[in-house]
């Protein structure tokens, strides 16, 4: 599982983990105006954009299926 998690974007890991830490312990709406406020601060990224598309494309690195998933 771990080679998995590693596979992704090093950015993405850094904000997923500092989202995690920063909402433990808080009422559920703190958590998620959290989640939000840290959201939108990266869309200022220059890289979300492609990184957005590789991954609607399905082409975004480490991916494991190939395959369409019915929603």
């Amino acid at each position: 599982m771990m080679a998995t998690i590693l596979r992704n974007d090093q950015t993405a890991l850094e904000s997923a983990k500092e989202t995690i830490v920063d909402v433990i312990g808080r009422p559920l709406d703190d958590q998620l105006a959290i989640e939000a406020l840290y959201g939108y601060s990266l869309m200022g990224n220059p890289d979300i954009g492609d990184r957005l598309r590789s991954f609607y494309d399905k082409s975004d690195k480490g991916r494991v299926g190939t395959h369409a998933t019915a929603l």
